[in-house]
């Protein structure tokens, strides 16, 4: 189980998540400018996933954000632990 924050300094940003093959298995754009994104991960196979920052408003100028990995442990069993995995 994975849990990564995007925190949006001056822009409106989206995480796009890939599985190991580059299908796009999620997009997260929930907040506005200046809140925070939270991507979750529970991997169904090994390998190397992607996680791509994207800028909402291609128009506009390059943006300020933080990136920054929030949780990182085995996935939780039953669903009250994968309740708690996500506060």
């Amino acid at each position: 189980f994975a849990a990564v924050r995007l925190d949006q300094i001056d822009g409106d940003l989206l995480l796009v998540l890939f599985d190991p093959a580059g299908k796009v298995i999620d997009i997260v754009d929930t907040n506005n400018v200046h809140e925070t994104e939270v991507a979750t991960l529970e991997a169904k196979e090994s390998g190397r996933y992607l996680l791509q920052v994207a800028q909402f408003n291609w128009k506009r100028p390059a943006t300020q954000y933080r990136l920054s990995l929030a949780r990182l442990e085995k996935a939780a069993g039953n669903p009250k632990a994968k309740a708690d995995q996500l506060m």
